[in-house]
Order: C-alpha cells, then sequence, then structure tokens
C-alpha cells in the first residue's frame, strides 16, 4: 500500500505539474494576445493622434503664413509711406533753407536801402537847412 500511495502521489504531482504548465503557458499565451491587442490599440489611436496633429499643424501654418504676408504687405505699405512723407519733409526743409536766404537777402537790401534813405533824409534835411 505504500508504494501505491507513492506511485499516486507521483501521478497526482506530475498532474499538477502538467496541469500547471498547461495553464502558465495559456496566461502566456493569452497575455501575449492581450499585449498585441492592446499595442495595435495604442498604435492605431497614435496614428489617428499623429494624423489629426498634422492637420491642425498644416492649418495653424496656413493661417500664421497668411497673418506673415498680411503683416509684411502692410508693413512695405506703412514703409513706402513713411519714405514718401520723409521726401515731403526734406522738400519742405530745402524750401524753407531757399525761403530763410531769400528773407536774409531782402533784409540786407532793406539795410541798405534804409541806409541810403537815412543818408537821402540826411541830405534833404541839409538842403532845407541850407535854404532856410
Amino acid at each position: 500500500m505504500w508504494l501505491f500511495l507513492c506511485v499516486n502521489k507521483k501521478k497526482v504531482a506530475d498532474m499538477l505539474i502538467a496541469h500547471d504548465s498547461k495553464l502558465t503557458n495559456d496566461l502566456t499565451a493569452h497575455d501575449s494576445k492581450i499585449a498585441n491587442e492592446i499595442n495595435a490599440h495604442v498604435s492605431e489611436i497614435n496614428n489617428t493622434f499623429t494624423a489629426e496633429i498634422g492637420k491642425i499643424n498644416a492649418s495653424f501654418t496656413k493661417e500664421l503664413t497668411a497673418v506673415i504676408e498680411n503683416f509684411n504687405a502692410r508693413n512695405n505699405s506703412f514703409f513706402s509711406e513713411a519714405k514718401g512723407i520723409l521726401a515731403s519733409l526734406n522738400t519742405i526743409t530745402n524750401k524753407l533753407s531757399e525761403a530763410e536766404k531769400t528773407l536774409e537777402s531782402h533784409h540786407n537790401n532793406f539795410c541798405v536801402i534804409s541806409s541810403e534813405f537815412t543818408s537821402i533824409k540826411a541830405s534833404i534835411e541839409i538842403l532845407q537847412n541850407d535854404i532856410m
């Protein structure tokens, strides 16, 4: 009987080991299947997310490019207008300088004429005094 118990014990142990090995293999296969499914879903989500980010980036780039082009056009317009204003100011400055020179010339002529009038007046007074 002792031998029977030992043989049965060994059979039971061998059966348990075989069953454990089968369960381990089944769980490993199941875990591998779940991991593969999760990786497939994560990959699909990643691809979808990447595609959406790409669309958003393209749209943003297009809008930003349009804003920059609009800004550059306005900047060029303002620069052109500023150049025109500076050219006008330069013209006004030159005309003002010419007017100042003309005014100075007329002032000098007036001083000469005034001096001559003073001289003529003095001569007239002398003649009037001589006549009287």
